[in-house]
């Protein structure tokens, strides 16, 4: 038996899905890899260069904070980007306008085909834009672009990438580089709509660096705004729809309210449990272990499985992390300390945990039989080995 963080709704758990992180070769969020801010376009001079929220914050019902974790869709990792979604949850017919929340320059535009998995098939959007040269934004997973745009993106059939698969469900990617100004509160799209309620957003400024472990470990070498430079959208608005929408910070009727409230997409401490693990000396998500806080109730600690530990099923296991001790110890007290820990997910699952740190960078992680952790737990011989 897997345990399984809830997601907000059943919505919800669509789009995560086809967010298909981890494939297809794209950069954050799906969206294809941007190394430097279009030519021109002017440093930024604001602390917030974004006037309003994309989507009226009254159509809103929440928005997800950074971390979230979905290793069934390749979110292994603590995510870099927010997920919008809509108040509307009687019907997935419904379409909620997106708009330009400033003066922008669109960089590109991609379109992405989900088939398969027992899943209907989908086709959306996503778009990587600049309000100034130092931040780049992305939107993912719109239901449409505005017609407007889509008339001066052209045809998107000559544009296409190799198809991948992410746990049975198909993915086609296509993508344009244009360069397109968009005035502010001009309609780019829209979010919601035939089997999803949502959309993703995310900021990434190239002045702010994340402290990761090896932060050459992710993806988008190169570029400066890769998600070593993962920011909070909501801190780049100014005004009221600021205020307005760290309010909504949470998943379905739960509200984050310990800071930081916008959640934290790098969890990383050095020397100790705590952060993303690789499987080998590839940057592979879906292989990876986090060993992370929750990003709605950071009280409650996760161990996120993706499809490399063949006594772990894929899914993430949660509990009350300790102070003391051995068991359900917090993941910044187990360290090289030749100790062998141990955790017992909540609700109770048919198996227990057991992790060890051989060094400081190396990690053993496996499954075993039985809820409780009793008091001789050791590393079994066979546990999958993890690296930084």
């Amino acid at each position: 038996m897997t345990i399984l963080k809830s997601a907000c709704s059943a919505f919800m758990a669509a789009l995560l899905v086809a967010c298909g992180g981890g494939g297809g070769g794209g950069g954050s969020n799906g969206n294809p890899t941007i190394t430097s801010a279009p030519a021109g376009t002017a440093n930024c001079s604001a602390s917030a260069p974004l006037s309003r929220s994309p989507v009226a914050v009254s159509a809103l019902s929440n928005i997800v904070p950074l971390g979230n974790l979905n290793p069934q869709g390749g979110h292994v990792f603590p995510t870099d980007h927010h997920y919008f979604f809509t108040s509307n949850t009687s019907s997935f017919t419904t379409l909620t306008n997106v708009v330009a929340p400033a003066s922008i320059v669109i960089t590109n535009v991609q379109q992405q085909t989900r088939s398969g998995g027992g899943m209907p098939t989908l086709v959306d959007y996503a778009m990587t834009f600049f309000p100034c040269a130092d931040v780049k934004m992305t939107f993912g997973h719109l239901s449409s672009i505005a017609p407007a745009l889509l008339s001066q993106i052209g045809s998107f059939g000559d544009a296409c990438n190799p198809s991948y698969n992410i746990n049975g469900v198909n993915y086609q990617q296509c993508n344009k580089s244009v360069s397109i100004a968009v005035a502010e509160g001009v309609m780019v799209g829209t979010m919601g709509g035939t089997n999803q309620q949502g959309f993703d957003v995310g900021a990434y400024d190239r002045r702010t660096t994340l402290a990761f472990v090896n932060p050459t470990r992710s993806t988008e070498q190169g570029s400066d705004f890769n998600p070593n430079h993962t920011a909070c959208f909501i801190d780049y608005i100014a005004g009221a729809d600021a205020d307005a929408m760290r309010a909504i910070l949470g998943s379905g009727g739960s509200r984050r309210t310990i800071a930081p409230v916008c959640g934290q997409a790098m969890q990383d401490i050095a020397g100790t449990a705590q952060g993303r693990w690789f499987l080998d000396a590839s940057s592979s998500e879906p292989q990876g272990v986090a060993l992370v806080h929750d990003n709605v109730d950071p009280t409650q600690a996760v161990i996120s499985v993706g499809n490399s530990v063949p006594s772990l099923g894929i899914g993430t296991y949660v509990f009350k992390p300790t102070a003391s001790g051995k068991i359900n110890a917090d993941f910044s007290r187990v360290t090289a300390d030749g100790t062998v820990y141990c955790f017992e997910p909540s609700p109770q699952a048919d198996k227990h945990i057991v992790l060890q740190m051989p060094t400081g960078s190396t990690l053993l992680i496996a499954g075993v039989s039985g809820s409780n952790c009793g008091s001789g737990f050791v590393m079994p011989v066979g546990a999958t080995p993890f690296s930084r």
